[in-house]
């Protein structure tokens, strides 16, 4: 009788870390309106689950799986971005199956690291097929690795046909395993690799998922091509909302990737220089990726968790190392991590101090001043412990503090895409704007479409603007049909188109539709108070709803039904 594996304090904490995971990435899913980045695959998913031609895009495997879940269930921003939370969760497990090589402690820091990693959130919550890439094809490398063909097809295939971002992991990672095979401990690699690969089960279970998932059963032939449609993407340098600036990657990893960078920068210098294969391998991965994003016009700052990933493991390596008591002088380890971690909170304060001191008064300086002082009192603090006690007992107490630190940045960081009050506009992982005042434009509509006729989607609407979140906002309403000789009775429109011409009158009233980042020079005025609140100037970008006049109780003339009345 075969043993029966038993539950554990390990697998509870796994346990727990998924929930926290979960709960990150489906807490009020839908409670913020699609931006336009999301939109666009999510009108086409929309499209084809209400028999219409869709234009799939570069992102054809999030189109074909949402408007599976569109044609069984009513359409909604949160179902919109069900698949991207789904695969953002999954891949938190991702360490559990790594444990033979991570080690214990190492697989439970990266867990806890991916679930709080404002990055990996932040992409879970965002409608489109980016974190589909990402999780399918890390899923699919470990089917690989446990000997199972048939899910590494599949999940194969939905990673080359979610987003041209998987092209950018499989390009850094292919390179940086050719470069770590070079080191003079490369054997160590052997373990990591998949086993004997049945490539044949693999090529028929892609195919497969090509012919009949990709292709909706077939009825879109465009599905065969999608691997190809999104390296096509990648070819032309995504041009709906061109490449991030430059200076988007570092103030990204400094805002968002700090505890991966402090700690993962140290395990990369640590494999390099001791020629370990394994290490090399994601220390490389790291640095290509980071590379690739600089050279790459097309570069979105969302791509930069090619480069998270890999340093996430180091990090998680190297804190694991620390997770344990000193060998000698643990008081005084203990010590130094609590009068570390209280300077940093003197430090965090005096930090929000300066966002709100004018600069040059003897305040801000004032200020200042201890912001430097108060690194320097933590720097003879580490030196006295080294001196009077172990120099164990101080790297101890330094990682303890600032690997506590750490977490607190994480959970306030990740904690933010949560919750719907948190500003978009502020931050740097969606490409586009962020989204505006859709819901009360929905509302608002609605409102008008009931008092005319009782029902609130009856009314047909004239979008004179091409935007995918406004398709995707009024998807339930019909569209005017422009050869009626009945006027529209709600035009929506540009402010430049101005007020709708024809033969009654319209009332008219602005929302604020797409919401951009005003940043002057590529960087927030305040860089201060961008690091700590997400705070900066941004502009709206409005459109204008026109009602026609006698929709209106306080109308002059009433309404003639007709049979060309729309």
């Amino acid at each position: 009788m075969p043993a029966q594996s038993k539950l554990t304090f390990e697998h509870l904490l796994y346990a727990a870390i998924l929930v926290l995971a979960l709960f990150l990435r489906f807490n009020q899913l839908g409670a913020v309106p699609l931006s336009e980045a999301e939109a666009r695959p999510a009108w086409a998913a929309y499209q084809l689950s209400q028999g219409a031609s869709a234009d799939l895009g570069d992102q054809p495997g999030y189109v074909m799986l949402t408007a599976s879940l569109f044609a069984m269930l009513p359409a909604t921003d949160f179902l919109a971005r069900f698949w991207p939370a789904v695969f953002g969760s999954l891949l938190v497990l991702l360490p559990f199956f790594l444990r033979d090589w991570l080690g214990p402690k190492a697989g439970l820091v990266l867990a806890l690291g991916l679930a709080l990693d404002p990055g990996m959130v932040a992409l879970s919550r965002m409608a489109g097929g980016h974190m589909l890439a990402i999780s399918a094809a890390l899923l699919a490398w470990l089917a690989l690795r446990r000997g199972n063909p048939v899910w590494a097809g599949i999940l194969a295939a939905l990673a080359l046909a979610a987003s041209s971002t998987v092209y950018i992991g499989l390009f850094s990672a292919g390179l940086a395993w050719l470069l770590a095979r070079r080191g003079a401990e490369a054997g160590k690699l052997d373990a990591f690799q998949p086993l004997a690969i049945d490539w044949r089960r693999m090529a028929i279970a892609a195919g497969a998922t090509l012919a009949l998932g990709l292709t909706w059963l077939m009825q879109i032939p465009e599905g065969l091509i999608s691997p190809f449609a999104t390296l096509a993407d990648l070819v032309s340098a995504r041009p709906d909302f061109g490449g991030a600036p430059l200076i988007y990657l570092p103030l990204a990893l400094l805002a968002y990737g700090l505890p991966a960078m402090v700690f993962g920068r140290f395990g990369a210098a640590r494999g390099l220089q001791q020629h370990d294969g394994l290490r090399s391998f994601f220390a490389w991965w790291a640095i290509i990726a980071l590379a690739l994003l600089v050279i790459y016009p097309g570069r979105q700052v969302l791509d930069l968790l090619w480069m998270l990933l890999p340093l996430w493991v180091l990090a998680a390596a190297e804190f694991a190392r620390f997770l344990q008591s000193p060998a000698e002088e643990e008081i005084a380890a203990v010590g130094q991590a609590a009068l570390i971690l209280l300077l940093s909170v003197f430090l965090i304060l005096y930090l929000g101090r300066l966002t709100n001191l004018e600069v040059g008064s003897a305040q801000f300086y004032d200020a200042l001043i201890a912001v430097g002082i108060i690194p320097l009192l933590a720097l003879v603090a580490s030196f006295l412990i080294v001196s009077g006690w172990s120099r164990t007992a101080a790297k101890h107490g330094l990682a303890w503090s600032v690997g506590l630190l750490m977490l607190g940045v994480l959970i306030s960081a990740g904690w933010r895409f949560a919750w719907p009050e948190s500003r978009a506009s502020s931050d740097l992982w969606m490409p586009g704007p962020a989204a505006g005042q859709a819901d009360l434009l929905a509302t608002t509509v609605a409102d008008l479409s009931e008092m005319y006729d009782g029902e609130q989607t009856s009314i047909a609407i004239d979008r004179q603007s091409d935007s995918a979140a406004l398709a995707w906002t009024l998807r339930e309403y019909r569209v005017y049909d422009s050869t009626s000789l009945v006027d529209p009775r709600i035009v929506i429109s540009p402010p430049d188109i101005g007020q709708p011409t024809g033969s009654v009158a319209y009332r008219g009233q602005s929302f604020d539709w797409h919401i951009h980042r005003n940043w002057g020079g590529n960087v927030p005025g305040n860089l201060l108070a961008w690091l700590l609140y997400r705070d900066s100037a941004e502009f709206r970008q409005p459109l204008i709803l026109w009602a026609r006049a006698d929709l209106f109780p306080s109308a002059q003339e009433p309404i003639i039904e007709t049979e060309e009345t729309p």
